[in-house]
C-alpha cells in the first residue's frame, strides 16, 4: 500500500516522548492494509476507525495520549501504482479538536486525483484553534505529501527509519503538469527548470507503465544520476502489479557494452585534457589559445562529430556519387539544383536539397540511398564543406577562416589520435551503436527514457531513441536555461531529428514551471533574470517562467555580501572541503587561483559553473561570477548586441551561467562581486538582502563539519566520478584506504593506466576493474597475478604468457612503491604454483614415457 504524509508536520504539535508509541501504531495499521490489499471490516474493528461526522471521505483512528489521526482512504490510486489501495494521514489532533479539523479538511471534497491547497470555508459558529490554524497555514496539497511504498512484511525498525528520515529524492503525488507528462502520447520531450521534478515524472511513469511494459530503458549521462534514478525506482517497484523491468545506465557505460568495448578505449573529456595538455597542443597550435581546450572539444563533440545534419541527411558531400546512380538521374539532379558538383573536384558532389534528393530515390534499395544512409552512419567527421561554408551561424560562434583551422585539427589531429591507439569518443560509440541497431544485433526495448537531453549531442539521441521498438515510446527531458556550453542545444531541432529521422511528430507541449528545490526568495531572482532576459534578448518558445512550491524546504534567503576582497577570502577559506556547501566560480582560471591562493592541492568544494551543474548543496558562495564576464554584461545591459546568428546564443549563455549557478542552493546564496557597479548587480540587487554583518558569523557552517556528513560527501562525489574531491573528503577522515582507490580511480580517468593498476593492485575488490587494464606488456605482471586470482588464467596459460620471463624480474619497475612487497608476495606464491605443477608434469610424463617403452613391444608383437 502507499502512505501519503508529511512527517514534520504530522507530528508539529506532538510531544517527543509520544513520537514512537504513535509511529508504532500507523505502522501497524499500514501494515495490515498492505497485507489485506484493503480496508476490510477486521482491519476497521482491529483500530477502532470511524467516519468523522460531516464528512464523506475522513477517518479517525485512535494514538496514545488521547490523540487521534485523521486518516482518507484510497481505495485504489489510479495515478501511478495500479490497484494499491493507499492512506493519507490528514493530521495528528488532540480529542476536542478532531471534529473541527475533520470538516474543514473535507472542504471540497478531497480526492486523490485533486487533492489541492484550497481555501476552507468556516462555519459562522467555528472557530480556529491553533492546531486548525497551522494547518491552514501548511498550505496542504498533493505536493506537499511524500509517498512511501509500505510493504505487508515491513519491520518496524526499517519503517521508522524511512518514515523518520526518509530520502530526499522521493516520489510526491504529481502537479497538474506533471500528470500530464505521465499520460501524455509520445514521443515526448518534457522541458522543466531547476528543480521542478523531472526525474520524478520520469520514474513516475516507469513505474506506471511497468505494470504492463514488459522491458525499459533509462539512460542518462552520469553515475550519480544513474544511481539517483534507480534507487527512486526501487524504493517503489515492490508495489502491487509492478512486474516489468527498468534497466538503468549511464549513457557510456551501456554504449561500450554494446560494441564490446573496454573503459579503457573511452576518450572522455578528462582523458582528451590530459592529452591536449600533455601533448602541448596550445603551443603546437597558436591558434588553439584564443579558443582553449574545452571550447575546442565542445566544437568537435557536438557539431563537427555530433551533428545529425541540417535535415534528412548527416552528409551532404558525396564523393564518386556516379557509382550509385545513372548518369542520366546525375543530370537530372544537377539541372534541377537537388545537387552541385563541388569546386575542383572531379567526383564529389554537394546536396543542395536533401528532401528532394530523397523524394527521387526513394526505394530504401537504390545504391544512391543506401550510400547516403551508410556515410550517415558511418563518417566520423561531417565534411568540411558542411561545417566550415554550411553551418548555420546560430550553431557556432567561429568565423568561417577559424572554423577552417577547427575542423582540420579535428580531422588530423583529434580523430587520427583516436584512430591510432583504437580510441572512441561519445559520437563514434552512437554511430557504433547505430551500426548494430541497423543490423538487429542489440535488444530493443518498449519504452525509451532519455533524462539530461541538453548534455547528449545529437547523434547519441538519434541512437538512444532507435532503441525503441516504436518511435514514439521515447520519453526525454532537459532543461534549455542550464545550457552552459556555447555550442548549444537547440530544442527545436530535436522535433526535426524525430520528424526528419524517426518518421514521427515529437511532442514538445509539456513544460515543468514548479521549482520544488529552491526557496521563494531565489526563485524570485531567477524570474526578474529571466525577464531581463526576455527582455534583451527577446522571447524563446522554450522560455520556462518558474513558481516556487513549498515542500518541507526552508525559505532560505539570499544574500549580497558587502566587504573587501580581502575578507571574502577569509570567509570563503572557512567553507573549504565543508560537506554540503560550495563556493562556485565562473572559470578554471578563477579556480585555479583560489586553489593557488588558500594553498590546496587537488580538488575541493570549489566549483566552476560547468563542474556544479547537475548538483545541489544546502548553501553556496558564488564568487565574482558576474565580474569575470563584465564587458559581455554591460554591453548586454547596454542593449549593444547583435540579435542575429551564433552572437545571441553567446549572450544568453551569460545569463544560463548565472541561472545555474543561482539554482544549486536549496537554501542560502551569498553573492560576493568585486564590481557592484555593474548594471546587471544593479538590477538584481533589490531582491537579495544585503549582509555587511560579521561575515564569520553569519556565514558559519560549522553543523556540516561532522564526521558523518565528510563520509556521506565522500561517498556521494565517489559515485559520481569526481575521485579528486572524493580524495580529499576520505584524506580529511584519516582514510589512506580509500584515498588509495581514489587516487587509482584519479589515473583511470586520466588514461594513466599504469599507474592506475598499480594503485588498485592493493585492494582485492577492484581486481576485476583492474584486470580490464592489463593488455599491455608492461603490465604483464599484474595480468598473471590477478589473472590467477580471478580464475581468469590457468597454470598453462600462465607458463605460455611468461615464456622465459622470470616473475621476480617483472616486480623490478615497482621496487620503490608500496606495492612490491605485496607483488613479491603474491608472485612466490604463483612461481610455486608453477614450479608444483611443472615437477607434476614432468613425472607425468616420465610415467608415460617409461609405460611407453614396456608396451611398445607388445604393441609390435
Amino acid at each position: 500500500m502507499i502512505l501519503y504524509y508529511n512527517r514534520d508536520r504530522l507530528y508539529r504539535h506532538v510531544p517527543d516522548a509520544l513520537v514512537t508509541s504513535m509511529t508504532e501504531t500507523i505502522h501497524a495499521l499500514a501494515r495490515a492494509v498492505a497485507d489485506k490489499q484493503q480496508l476490510d471490516t477486521a482491519i476497521i474493528q482491529t483500530f477502532n476507525l470511524k467516519k468523522m461526522q460531516s464528512t464523506d471521505a475522513i477517518f479517525k483512528f485512535r494514538l496514545p495520549g488521547a490523540y487521534r489521526c485523521l486518516v482518507k482512504y484510497i481505495e485504489h490510486d489510479s495515478e501511478v501504482f495500479e490497484g494499491e489501495p493507499g492512506l493519507i494521514l490528514l493530521e495528528i489532533v488532540e480529542h476536542d479538536a478532531q471534529g473541527r479539523v475533520a470538516r474543514h479538511i473535507e472542504g471540497d471534497a478531497i480526492e486523490l486525483a485533486s487533492y489541492e491547497a484550497v481555501p476552507l470555508e468556516m462555519e459562522p459558529s467555528d472557530s480556529l484553534d491553533a492546531t486548525e490554524q497551522a494547518l491552514l497555514d501548511a498550505d496542504l496539497s498533493k505536493a506537499y505529501l511524500r509517498m512511501m511504498h509500505v510493504a505487508k512484511s515491513i519491520p518496524f525498525e526499517d519503517f521508522m527509519t524511512r518514515f523518520n528520515h526518509p530520502d530526499r529524492k522521493a516520489l510526491y503525488p504529481l502537479s497538474e503538469n506533471q500528470r500530464l507528462a505521465l499520460e501524455d502520447e509520445g514521443p515526448t520531450l518534457m522541458m522543466g527548470c531547476a528543480g521542478s521534478g523531472k526525474t520524478l515524472v520520469l520514474i513516475a511513469r516507469a513505474l506506471k507503465q511497468a505494470h504492463y511494459v514488459a522491458k525499459q530503458g533509462y539512460f542518462t549521462f552520469t553515475s550519480l544520476l544513474k544511481e539517483s534514478a534507480a534507487a527512486l525506482f526501487h524504493h517503489y517497484s515492490s508495489a502491487e502489479g509492478i512486474e516489468g523491468q527498468v534497466d538503468f545506465h549511464v549513457i557510456k557505460d551501456f554504449m561500450l557494452e554494446q560494441l564490446g568495448l573496454t573503459d579503457k578505449q573511452y576518450f572522455s573529456l578528462e582523458r582528451y585534457l590530459t592529452w591536449y595538455h600533455d601533448t602541448q597542443l596550445s603551443n603546437k597550435y597558436l591558434w588553439l589559445q584564443n579558443i582553449g581546450p574545452i571550447d575546442l572539444w565542445i566544437e568537435i563533440r557536438g557539431l563537427i562529430k555530433g551533428y545529425a545534419g541540417h535535415g534528412h541527411v548527416r552528409i551532404k558531400a558525396v564523393q564518386n556519387m556516379d557509382q550509385y546512380i545513372s548518369k542520366t538521374e546525375l543530370q537530372t539532379l544537377r539541372n534541377s539544383g537537388i545537387i552541385r558538383k563541388a569546386e575542383g573536384s572531379h567526383g564529389t558532389y554537394i546536396i543542395e536539397d536533401e528532401a528532394q534528393l530523397l523524394n527521387h530515390v526513394q526505394d530504401t534499395a537504390h545504391p544512391l540511398r543506401r550510400k547516403l544512409h551508410e556515410l550517415d552512419r558511418d563518417t566520423p567527421l561531417m565534411s568540411e564543406f558542411e561545417y566550415v561554408e554550411a553551418m548555420h551561424d546560430k550553431y557556432t560562434e567561429y568565423d568561417e577562416d577559424t572554423r577552417k583551422k577547427i575542423y582540420t585539427f579535428a580531422r588530423d589531429v583529434y580523430q587520427k589520435h583516436l584512430e591510432t591507439h583504437t580510441l572512441y569518443d561519445d559520437n563514434d560509440l552512437a554511430r557504433g551503436l547505430l551500426k548494430k541497431i541497423d543490423h538487429r544485433t542489440v535488444e530493443f526495448l518498449d519504452f525509451v527514457f532519455i533524462d539530461e537531453l541538453q548534455d547528449l549531442t545529437e547523434l547519441q539521441t538519434l541512437a538512444l531513441a532507435k532503441l525503441a521498438t516504436n518511435p514514439q515510446d521515447v520519453m526525454m527531458s532537459g532543461d534549455v536555461s542550464q545550457i552552459i556550453n556555447p555550442t548549444f542545444f537547440v530544442k527545436g531541432r530535436i522535433g526535426l531529428i524525430f520528424r526528419n529521422r524517426l518518421k514521427t511528430d515529437l511532442n514538445q507541449r509539456i513544460a515543468l514551471e514548479e521549482n520544488y528545490r529552491n526557496s521563494t526568495a531565489i526563485v524570485t531572482i531567477v524570474k526578474k533574470l529571466l525577464t531581463l532576459r526576455q527582455d534583451i534578448l527577446g522571447t524563446y518558445n522554450e522560455d520556462i517562467v518558474e513558481d516556487s512550491i513549498r515542500l518541507e524546504k526552508s525559505e532560505g534567503i539570499p544574500y549580497l555580501v558587502h566587504t573587501d576582497n580581502d575578507n571574502m577570502l577569509e570567509v570563503m577559506h572557512l567553507w573549504l572541503n565543508v560537506p554540503k556547501v560550495a563556493i562556485i566560480v565562473a572559470s578554471t582560471k578563477t579556480k585555479k587561483t583560489l586553489l593557488k591562493h588558500f594553498g590546496v592541492t587537488g580538488e575541493t568544494n570549489i566549483y566552476t559553473v560547468q563542474e556544479v551543474k547537475g548538483q545541489e548543496f544546502d548553501k553556496t558562495i558564488l564568487y565574482n561570477i558576474l565580474t569575470e564576464h563584465r564587458r559581455a554584461w554591460e554591453d548586454i545591459m547596454d542593449r549593444n548586441i547583435d540579435k542575429s546568428g551564433h552572437i545571441i546564443n553567446r549572450h544568453r549563455y551569460y545569463f544560463n551561467l548565472f541561472y545555474v549557478a543561482l539554482t544549486r542552493s536549496i537554501d542560502n546564496v551569498f553573492l560576493y562581486e568585486n564590481h557592484t557597479d555593474l548594471q546587471i548587480y544593479q538590477a538584481l540587487q533589490d531582491a537579495f538582502e544585503p549582509l555587511e554583518e560579521d561575515l564569520s558569523l553569519l556565514l558559519d557552517i560549522k553543523e556540516y563539519q561532522s564526521e558523518a556528513a565528510r563520509r556521506t560527501q565522500a561517498e556521494d562525489h565517489f559515485i559520481a566520478g569526481d575521485y579528486a574531491r572524493a580524495r580529499t573528503y576520505y584524506r580529511q577522515l584519516n582514510d589512506p584506504r580509500q584515498a588509495a582507490i581514489c587516487t587509482g580511480h584519479i589515473h583511470l580517468q586520466a588514461g594513466r593506466f599504469n599507474e592506475a593498476v598499480a594503485h588498485l593492485y592493493q585492494f582485492r575488490e577492484y581486481h576485476e576493474t583492474a584486470y580490464t587494464y592489463v593488455n599491455d606488456d608492461d603490465l604483464l605482471i599484474f595480468k598473471l597475478l590477478i589473472g590467477r586470482r580471478l580464475k581468469k588464467l590457468d597454470l598453462a596459460t600462465i607458463d605460455t604468457l611468461l615464456s622465459n620471463k622470470k616473475l621476480i624480474d617483472l616486480c623490478t619497475p615497482y621496487r620503490n612503491t608500496a606495492i612490491h612487497e605485496r607483488l613479491i608476495k603474491d608472485a612466490l606464491k604463483l612461481m610455486g604454483d608453477l614450479y608444483r605443477t611443472r615437477f607434476e608434469h614432468a613425472i607425468q610424463k616420465v610415467k608415460g614415457d617409461a609405460h611407453g617403452k614396456v608396451r611398445s613391444p607388445r604393441q609390435s608383437a
